[in-house]
């Protein structure tokens, strides 16, 4: 797919901890593909998201309010990232308004009406079973975040096994130098055939799966 990207933002540089955070505000077409492992005991662990544009991928966080959590360790970024404000979950659940959120579209839908649940027409195997997919086109604004290290903005919670039982699930590893945040979305579509032959997308039918969700 041919990829436009138009800069909307200014490049601002913040240093904290010793660590260089950049930001950029960014205009993209592209794909995101979220990724769903299969356990034996028959459920499915979230191992996150990605976008690719122009010809470059990267971690993609769906939610725009996570925008805020960078910002309170690196406020100085504010001059570059605008304004972002938090927004009613409830109310844009509840209408499936999903500019904010991408978990609310019809793409990748997560619930709690009957255990942890994510519903999508558009779950893929990738070259075979029995690992998952869902997978869409994307237009919209992202923050694009750039260190000249490994950073940790959002670092995995220890679970202490002697007080908790250790998660089944895989931990996402949130060590990076480059990654995207939602800003927000103005539209999303299904794959062109040709997106899903080129990632090697195989339809599958499911409409749903269970979730396990480490807490």
């Amino acid at each position: 797919m041919k990829v436009y990207l138009t800069l909307i933002g200014v490049v601002v540089t913040t240093n904290f901890s010793a660590q260089i955070l950049n930001a950029k505000v960014e205009f993209v077409e592209g794909i995101v593909i979220n990724k769903y492992l299969y356990h034996e005991g028959g459920f499915y662990c979230n191992m996150g998201s990605k976008i690719f544009y122009d010809n470059d991928t990267i971690p993609f966080i769906r939610n725009s309010r996570s925008n805020l959590s960078v910002l309170k360790l690196y406020p100085d970024l504010k001059e570059s990232i605008g304004d972002i404000t938090d927004y009613d979950f409830i109310h844009d659940f509840s209408c499936r308004i999903f500019k904010n959120n991408l978990t609310i579209s019809e793409y990748d839908f997560h619930t709690q009406e009957k255990g942890q649940i994510v519903k999508s027409d558009y779950f893929y195997y990738k070259n075979s079973c029995c690992n998952l997919y869902t997978s869409y086109q994307f237009k919209g604004i992202i923050i694009i975040y750039t260190s000249d290290e490994e950073i940790s903005v959002f670092p995995s919670e220890v679970i202490d096994v002697g007080e908790h039982p250790p998660c089944l699930c895989p931990y996402i590893d949130s060590n990076w130098i480059k990654f995207a945040i939602l800003k927000e979305a103005l539209e999303l579509k299904p794959l062109a055939e040709k997106q899903i032959k080129d990632n090697s997308f195989i339809k599958t039918g499911i409409r749903s799966v269970n979730l396990l969700y480490c807490e």
